[in-house]
């Protein structure tokens, strides 16, 4: 790979690593998930780093596509399914109480689960997403994953997610907004600027979450 081609690598697979912490960061913490989130970001880590080295190779979506398939099947036995109904009835609880809704019978028929597991895969589904739509400069398609897993918490009033993914949350949109089209004209210039924004951005999110654990 040469030299231009592993630099845009690897800012798109920081700024795909920060998109989709901030998302499901945002939904975690929403909803007040009991999350791992040091295993999250691994997993977020090599899913971009995976999504943006496809986008580069020759038919990389079918080396992409295979090892999800592979992934989920060496799953199988972890209760994989199960994990994401604990989620999705923690998340219905809440608009239970908000709006009144029922929660589906079959939900309540599972015990509760780690979701670590849960919102790793979560975070990994986004990581692909971001990675390659960043790679492939559909920006659309990349902010998906940061726009998806915080949707849910923006209905309800007392789901706020913790300042620092939202922050994070912010400074990535607006720097794929300020960058799409320079991406598209001139990679090296669009390499500039993402660094320019983005390691400050890095710099300061780190702050924010050392100072949220002390």
């Amino acid at each position: 790979m040469k030299r231009k081609n592993l630099l845009s690598a690897l800012i798109d697979t920081l700024l795909a690593c920060l998109m989709a912490i901030a998302g499901v960061g945002c939904l975690a913490t929403g909803f007040q998930m009991d999350v791992d989130m040091q295993i999250v970001m691994v997993t977020v880590l090599l899913c971009a780093g995976l999504a943006c080295l496809c986008a580069r190779i020759r038919k990389g979506w079918l080396v992409l596509l295979v090892t999800i398939l592979v992934s989920l099947w060496l799953m199988r036995d972890l209760d994989f399914f199960y994990n994401y109904y604990s989620a999705i009835r923690q998340i219905l609880t809440l608009y239970e109480r908000g709006y009144g809704w029922s929660i589906p019978e079959f939900l309540l028929d599972y015990d509760d689960w780690d979701l670590t597991l849960t919102i790793a895969s979560m975070g990994g589904l986004c990581a692909l997403l971001a990675g390659y739509g960043l790679s492939a400069c559909r920006h659309t398609t990349a902010s998906l994953a940061v726009i998806l897993p915080v949707l849910p918490c923006i209905v309800l009033t007392d789901t706020v997610p913790d300042g620092a993914y939202l922050l994070i949350a912010i400074i990535v949109l607006a720097l794929l907004a300020l960058t799409s089209q320079s991406r598209k004209m001139d990679t090296r210039q669009a390499n500039r600027l993402t660094a320019m924004v983005l390691i400050p951005a890095v710099l300061a999110s780190t702050l924010l979450f050392t100072q949220n654990a002390l």
